[in-house]
């Protein structure tokens, strides 16, 4: 129930001007207000039993706030006080030594938004301070508390200087522009305010420099804000998002008044997508509205709306170190490899009972934590400086978490990857159980996640769940968030702080802007997935509107994920990613089980009407993010620009010989590439290896600017090339592709990137020969007729996306394509 207001004055007409004016800010239900005022037959004075009679009227069991207007009106209200004491009555009061105008406005509007006697008590009696700093003077202001007693006189100037001193940093801010025609006047003032006070954190209006609270209208009328002004929303405290996002939407849409300025360029724009735009204003500090510290990154499209659940990230407590006597040195040892044991095997029974992206990502994890170096750092530290288990895992695994951070590159991903076996081995030392993502399969609704990340044991079972959008404050744009939530097939957004969200509330995601809305409009969330996505399948060969055929082909990463891409109307295999079906294994397969793995991905696609489908395997790309136990590669300061790719062929020269020898027998007439191709002598040289097992179809995958412009060298030596655009975006921006910090770098669509394209396109064309696209840009249905206009006649995606890229290359064509690509090619500032 809301606090209950009493007036006491000499004057009844007074006393109700008073009521009737601060009621005309309050939209909604009204507090209760009881007036103790004149004499029975019309006179000026006061009656301590009406005062009574009005405190037990208003009170509702929350407490009640008295104002009264001159000394003897303080004395009724005393008289009525001892009063109720003496009847056993008891009600908390509070007798405010407030101005009797703006402290009874203050509090109406307060008491209609719930608030408690305590802050109506404080923004009442400060109610004049506003107006006094305007007017520049100082008075004596103070309180009397129930009983009439009073607390020592302060100076508004002091109060002022107190609550300006060194203002905390706000946990969420907003800029909007005022609209309405005559600005923040008294009833917007109102609603700001009785908005506001609905919220739990503090909650202020900043103009010029000057900072008010928002909470109290007459602090906000006296700021000055007119049409045409822009003001920014700062709030401090648990719900400090939510509140800074309701109070812009109320600011920007004009209060219902007349307008000055057309809410289309203000705050709020009347289109969907502008709209969407302006609230994603809303922020935390140093990440959502300072895009510079930790922009929002976009990485996987489409648009979803949930209810928000958070991952529980708490990072595990470091152990404590204690020491152990030598006799105890065996038995630590044999606990911490038992751990270490148990924990791998744990992985590697998630990773069989998950599928494609997840399973890939599970068995990468599962290979570090039976990382047999892992597990000699540790079990030394036991074993040479008597250490227990627990402290010299945890200094072990934290030292090596450091190295893989400060290698950057791709290889720095792993760092999330060792955490997350840090922290499930050390659970396992102390007796406990980590399962986070268990909260996630009791969610019976639609959900929006968020985390700090996705740890891969996470990352497995959120297939299972009602999952449609993914939101996280770290990882990059080919992070496991971003690769399982492309798999998914659901739009995902990183660079998020989690303390701007908040659980349970309703979130719009849109993976292509990287906006996320809490409680968005009608009209922002219009049109967005609700449910779990389902695969749309592709019904016929992809093709432009004038009938160009383009090759519309999957990426896999299993041989068991070839059966899904023909399911969903894959004309092919654009990208095999072998080196998959080797991570979790101690000793490189043999050439039988490779050659069954090609063998079945081809059978997947072979049919009477395709005896020879378009397979493109991809040989061994180890190294960097990718370490293989069989392929132990040195140690080196940056493994991103190290030997990674063709590049270990030169250190294992048998690995990539056996490989190929399983392919020719396996899959004859399979096309295969090499990764990680810099020169034309690279690529020549993998050429006749190729050619040499018996393979026909010959091509590299570009991913370096320094392929890229010899790419005309290249053709001359191969069949066919393929773009791999993650990578090549990370070598020509020379921008790690995990840093959420630099993921707006890891644009293909930027002209830098395109004119690369525009220049392997250009050998493509001249050299007669196939070029494909097997990075993300090839799934993005709003890039996919760009590159289509620069030369590229295959693309291969994950095939949740291949219905939509067929839709949008059906709406041009050809000729659209190309006028399209030239105008990518152009820098926006110079347009």
């Amino acid at each position: 129930m809301p606090v209950g207001l009493v007036v006491v004055s000499h004057s009844r007409p007074l006393a109700e001007a008073a009521v009737e004016l601060a009621l005309i800010m309050v939209h909604g239900e009204r507090p209760s207000i009881e007036i103790a005022a004149g004499t029975d037959d019309g006179g000026f004075g006061t009656d301590s039993a009406a005062v009574m009679e009005a405190i037990m009227s208003a009170n509702a069991g929350d407490g009640v706030a008295i104002f009264v207007d001159l000394g003897s009106a303080l004395t009724s209200t005393d008289m009525a006080l001892e009063m109720l004491e003496d009847m056993g009555e008891e009600i908390e009061t509070r007798v405010l030594a407030a101005p009797f105008v703006e402290g009874l406005t203050a509090a109406v509007v307060l008491a209609a938004g719930g608030a408690d006697l305590d802050a109506i008590a404080t923004e009442a009696t400060s109610s004049l301070a506003p107006k006094l700093e305007l007017l520049g003077s100082e008075v004596v202001a103070g309180e009397v508390s129930s009983g009439s007693t009073k607390e020592s006189p302060t100076s508004a100037s002091e109060t002022r200087e107190s609550q300006q001193a060194a203002p905390q940093p706000p946990d969420a801010a907003a800029e909007v522009q005022v609209v309405n025609k005559v600005g923040l006047h008294a009833r917007p003032a109102a609603e700001i305010a009785g908005l506001a006070a609905t919220f739990s954190a503090a909650v202020a209006l900043e103009k010029d420099g000057r900072e008010v609270n928002a909470k109290s209208p007459i602090s906000i009328a006296t700021l000055g804000a007119t049409c045409g002004d822009t003001v920014r929303v700062l709030g401090r405290g648990e719900d400090a998002l939510a509140a800074v996002t309701a109070i812009k939407e109320l600011i920007a849409s004009g209060f219902g008044e007349e307008l000055g300025v057309p809410v289309a360029s203000s705050a709020r724009s009347a289109s969907s997508s502008s709209a969407r735009a302006d609230s994603a204003t809303v922020s935390a500090p140093g990440s959502l509205a300072d895009d510079r510290k930790r922009p929002r990154t976009g990485v996987s499209p489409g648009r979803a709306l949930g209810i928000l659940v958070k991952l529980d990230s708490a990072a595990p407590v470091a152990p404590k170190h204690r020491d152990i006597p030598e006799t105890e040195v065996p038995a630590e040892t044999a606990r911490l490899t038992e751990a270490l044991a148990a924990t791998a095997a744990a992985y590697e029974t998630q990773a069989a009972e998950a599928t494609g992206q997840a399973k890939a990502i599970i068995e990468a994890t599962a290979s570090l934590a039976a990382d047999p170096e892992l597990a000699v750092r540790a079990t030394s530290l036991v074993q040479t400086k008597s250490r227990d288990a627990e402290s010299a895992w945890w200094e072990a695994a934290t030292a090596l978490t450091k190295e893989l951070r400060d290698a950057g590159g791709l290889i720095a991903e792993r760092a999330t990857d060792l955490e997350d076996v840090r922290a499930r081995v050390l659970a396992r030392l102390q007796g406990k159980t980590l399962d986070a993502a268990a909260k996630l399969l009791a969610v019976k609704e639609p959900f929006v996640l968020a985390a700090k990340d996705l740890a891969p044991a996470d990352t497995a079972r959120l297939p299972e769940t009602k999952a449609i959008a993914i939101v996280t404050e770290e990882g990059g744009p080919t992070s496991h968030t971003t690769l399982l939530a492309r798999a998914m097939g659901i739009p995902a957004v990183i660079g998020v702080p989690l303390d701007s969200l908040q659980e349970g509330k309703k979130v719009l995601v849109d993976g292509k802007t990287g906006e996320v809305i809490a409680n968005p409009s009608a009209e922002q969330a219009r049109g967005a997935l609700t449910a779990p996505a389902t695969l749309v399948k592709l019904t016929k060969p992809g093709a432009t509107k004038d009938g160009v055929h383009i090759e519309l082909l999957a990426n896999i990463g299993k041989p068991e994920e070839a059966q899904a891409a023909a399911d969903a109307g894959a004309e092919g295999i654009g990208l095999f990613r072998t080196e998959f079906a080797y991570f979790g294994k101690t000793e490189e397969p043999s050439v039988a089980a490779q050659t069954e793995a090609y063998a079945k991905v081809i059978r997947a696609f072979t049919n009477d009407k395709n005896p020879t489908p378009h397979v493109t395997i991809r040989t061994l790309d180890a190294g960097s993010d990718k370490p293989l136990k069989f392929l132990p590669l040195p140690q080196e300061p940056n493994p991103a620009l190290g030997v990674r790719g063709y590049r270990t062929a030169k250190l294992f020269p048998d690995v990539l010989k056996r490989q190929l020898d399983a392919i020719a027998a396996g899959a004859p007439e399979a096309w295969m590439m090499a990764p990680m191709i810099a020169l034309p002598e690279e690529a020549a040289a993998f050429a006749e290896l190729t050619r040499a097992a018996g393979l026909k179809q010959v091509g590299v995958m570009i991913e370096t600017p320094s392929a890229a412009l010899c790419a005309k060298e290249i053709f001359e030596v191969v069949d066919f090339v393929s773009i791999g655009t993650n990578d090549l975006a990370q070598y020509t921006f020379a921008a790690d592709r995990e840093s959420a910090e630099l993921g707006h770098l890891q644009n293909p669509a930027s002209p830098a990137m395109l004119r690369l394209i525009a220049q392997i396109g250009a050998a493509a064309i001249a050299a007669d020969k196939p070029l494909g696209v097997c990075g993300e840009a090839a799934g993005n249905p709003d890039l996919a007729p760009v590159l289509v206009g620069l030369g590229v006649t295959s693309l291969s995606m994950n095939p949740r996306r291949l219905a939509n890229v067929s839709a949008k290359l059906q709406e041009l064509s050809f000729p659209e394509c190309q006028q399209l690509a030239k105008e990518s090619l152009i820098w926006q500032g110079s347009k």
